[in-house]
């Protein structure tokens, strides 16, 4: 009998065994609660694509290499790929029966694409990791990302970073075997999933340096590793132009839609979506935000300094390593040094830093510089552990507080139209999403245009031709709802560059203005009866609120989240109703100045 060959197939089973329960475990968590918004699309990234989505058609032959092609999305803000894949499977369904191309099922579609993507990436996750350090480190990282909420959050919308990511860890999978050998199959094969991955988004173009890198060290000839990265780039570059033709048929608009996202990115044009990241530290936002909110303590912890021993091991000559490590430097150094930080822009990066968590915990870096003893495996294995229990146990509060209960903005909206009449004036504020929102209650449909709705632009001028107009407003509504945070945190905090908005939330919030807090809505990641939230309203510096918590409930207040994180999926409506009314010339005269004298 072969007691080796059947220990290993035992081996084989019980890993194959792990991992399926893990991509389970991955697929169950992205799946659930999938209409969390009703089907409201209350993310506008994925709202704009399902836009686009939808008015793709197929063209006539004269059309098709014209940029007046129907099948020309005139939106480069992100690739194509992903809006042609929407639309092909939407259409392959459509056969079988049903409206699969009505906006309501895109969405749905297009979250399911993205929550089988996500559960793909973790596969590869485990597959580098077992390539790398052996199926204990890919096992591990596997389930690390599985649990990691930033993907778990990102598989909830249909945008195009999380299929970025699959494509990206593809790609840095593929470069293995090239660094290592110097084969051009796999290297023709990395160029077709980089090809891939810049017709998801143009950031995609980074990974020539972990790509040459590879061919470098795979061939140990500078000019031979010029040579295969230029089969690679050609590669990429015909997948590219096959999956994203209209980035060439209609160059100048995609040329001037990729300088538009370069200027937002650096930050020389700031839109209201922006203005939060004024005075964030480069790099250290994007730890600190994926530590705490990404992935959550302690894991985020173990995964940034994780790097440390993926830089060890890359430093003693393993070259999958190195070229995983170049991909790591580069992406981090050029996005961490950007003006725009929303924090889905790490999930190209939170893959491989599950996995350089996994190998410190599997194989701490000391264990590369002396044998490892038993109380040493011991305290590694205690600690892996109890990360794997806190990491999950975030994972489940996230999607139970979140995706288990009914959005803010339903939830408010609900509010409004049972106990506001009809036909009463409600402020908004602009770049928000507009409340209260289309709805059916008890039976009887109702529609915001029951309602006089008035906008405040807080984000425009701040003269006094603007507080005339706001003072106007403000003497004319009922109702006034900050659907989020998006206004009065980052307007307060730099009140030098936004003086009327300023004046304006800090004499809301004081009551000043004649209007008091009438109700709210707010979900989160839930332990039981335990909120875990931030307080954006402290953050700002305004005036403390009623308790905003439930009764019975408690809040475990944390560090500040990025707005990317919280104002789609559980954002903190707050809706104020007029109890006193005030002359314009008194609003005025209160828009004027927001310190105690004035008041």
């Amino acid at each position: 009998m072969n007691t080796p060959w059947i220990a290993a197939n035992r081996r084989g089973m019980v890993v194959a065994a792990a991992l399926v329960a893990i991509l389970v475990l991955a697929l169950a968590l992205r799946l659930y609660g999938l209409e969390w918004d009703a089907r409201g699309l209350f993310h506008p990234d994925e709202r704009q694509v399902l836009a686009v989505v939808d008015r793709l058609a197929l063209p006539t032959w004269s059309l098709l290499l014209t940029p007046a092609s129907p099948l020309n999305p005139g939106f480069f803000a992100y690739g194509s790929l992903p809006l042609y894949l929407l639309k092909a499977v939407s259409a392959a369904l459509a056969l079988l029966g049903g409206d699969w191309a009505d906006p309501d099922q895109l969405c749905l579609i297009g979250r399911g694409l993205v929550a089988v993507s996500d559960t793909g990436t973790v596969l590869l996750v485990f597959l580098l990791g077992r390539r790398l350090h052996g199926s204990a480190t890919g096992l591990l990282a596997a389930l690390f990302l599985a649990l990691t909420v930033l993907h778990v959050q990102a598989a909830h919308f249909y945008t195009v970073d999380p299929i970025l990511t699959f494509l990206v860890v593809l790609t840095v999978l593929l470069a293995g075997p090239v660094a290592e050998r110097g084969e051009r199959r796999w290297g023709i094969m990395a160029g077709g999933t980089w090809g891939l991955a810049l017709a998801t988004k143009v950031n995609a173009v980074l990974l020539v340096v972990p790509l040459a890198g590879a061919w470098v060290l795979g061939t140990l000839r500078l000019r031979q590793g010029l040579i295969g990265l230029m089969l690679t780039a050609g590669v990429a570059l015909g997948v590219f132009l096959a999956t994203e033709p209209y980035a060439l048929i209609d160059a100048p608009t995609f040329v001037q839609q990729t300088l538009n996202e370069i200027a937002v990115g650096r930050g020389t044009v700031i839109f209201p979506y922006t203005v939060q990241y004024q005075g964030t530290i480069p790099w250290l936002y994007f730890i600190w935000q994926t530590a705490w909110w990404g992935l959550g303590l302690p894991l985020g912890l173990v995964a940034w300094g994780g790097l440390v021993g993926l830089a060890m091991r890359a430093w003693r000559g393993h070259r999958a390593a190195m070229v995983l490590w170049t991909w790591v430097l580069v992406y981090f150094a050029i996005m961490g040094a950007s003006f725009a930080k929303p924090v889905r822009y790490m999930l190209p990066l939170t893959p491989f830093l599950c996995l350089a968590g996994a190998s410190l915990l599997v194989k701490p870096p000391a264990q590369l510089l002396a044998p490892p003893n038993q109380v040493a495996g011991l305290i590694s294995r205690l600690v892996t552990a109890i990360i794997i229990g806190l990491t999950a146990l975030y994972a489940l509060a996230f999607v139970a507080g979140v995706y288990g209960r009914e959005h803010p903005w339903l939830t408010v909206s609900a509010w409004v139209y049972r106990h506001v009449p009809a036909g009463a004036t409600i402020a908004v504020e602009t770049w928000e999403h507009g409340l209260p929102v289309e709805m059916t209650i008890d039976g009887q449909h109702h529609l915001p245009g029951e309602y006089t709705i008035y906008e405040l632009d807080l984000h425009g001028a701040q003269d006094e031709t603007a507080r005339a107009q706001l003072a106007e407003t403000l003497a004319a509504c009922d109702v006034m709802i900050l659907a989020s945070r998006r206004g009065y945190l980052p307007l307060t905090r730099q009140a030098t560059a936004y003086p009327l908005a300023a004046r304006f939330y800090t004499r809301l919030f004081h009551g000043d203005l004649g209007f008091e807090l009438a109700t709210w809505a707010r979900t989160g990641p839930a332990l039981g009866d335990l909120l875990l939230a931030d307080d954006p309203v402290a953050a700002a510096g305004l005036p403390p609120l009623p308790s905003l918590a439930r009764p019975g409930e408690g809040v475990l207040q944390l560090p500040l989240a990025d707005e990317s994180l919280v104002v789609y999926d559980h954002p903190l409506p707050l809706v104020f109703r007029r109890v006193r009314p005030l002359s314009l010339a008194q609003l005025d005269r209160l828009l004027q100045s927001s310190d105690a004298a004035g008041r």
